[in-house]
């Protein structure tokens, strides 16, 4: 008798086929919601009209604590043209829903599907999308919050999970603040989940000592 492999131990993102097949299915699904914004390239106000084609982000976002802005930039070498930016965001929110969902399920259904269809036709999506020049920097925020809350909640043992999930944490918010909503909320929504299920008291403690520990680590980062 072969015996059964458990994709979702801890360390490990546990990402299979069926996975694929979701993401493939919200990176579609939001290309086609955001087709015409794309094709007729829209833009939020005249930040979108002044950096057209190519932008390198530079002091301001530097000391607006966004350092990790220039180097996003520098990696896809400045380039802003559609439909190259706003695939490269739907594609890092695509994931990010894709990871997003494994938190409350281990099987896909209809209603994994609509869940993230409407994380991603959201009208935060579309406002990401008209600020062209920087649309993949929120890409990379709200990315890298869901990893880092996916590593709190996942890595395999407590030192792992602060460290991991605290760095992940930094880079979300060096890409732009706004996304610690996102990581906040998942905890949050996370800890109900364990208690509406039952789950032991000790494992509940170890969770919120992981998101304690997590939070506190990156905290003097901000205020020093």
């Amino acid at each position: 008798m072969k015996e059964k492999i458990d994709v979702q131990k801890p360390d490990d993102l546990g990402l299979d086929i069926s996975d694929l097949r979701y993401f493939l299915v919200m990176l579609l699904f939001s290309a086609v919601v955001f087709f015409l914004l794309i094709s007729q390239r829209l833009t939020n106000t005249f930040d979108g009209l002044w950096n057209n084609t190519w932008f390198f982000g530079g002091y301001w976002q530097v000391v607006t604590g966004r350092w990790l802005w220039p180097v996003i930039d520098a990696l896809r070498f400045g380039i802003q043209t559609e439909p190259f930016n706003s695939l490269l965001t739907l594609s890092m929110s695509a994931l990010a829903v894709t990871l997003l969902r494994k938190f409350f399920t281990e099987k896909d259904s209809v209603v994994t599907y609509l869940a993230g269809m409407a994380v991603l036709a959201s009208t935060v999506t579309g406002i990401q999308l008209s600020y062209r020049f920087q649309s993949p920097v929120f890409g990379c925020s709200f990315l890298f919050s869901v990893l880092a809350a996916e590593r709190v909640v996942r890595a395999a043992d407590f030192r792992k999970a602060v460290v991991q999930g605290a760095l992940l944490l930094v880079m979300s918010l060096a890409c732009y603040q706004t996304s610690l909503d996102n990581f906040c909320l998942l905890l949050l929504t996370y800890l109900l989940l364990l208690l509406f299920r039952n789950v032991d008291r000790e494992k509940v403690h170890a969770y919120i000592g992981r998101s304690l520990c997590t939070g506190y680590t990156i905290y003097p980062i901000f205020i020093g």
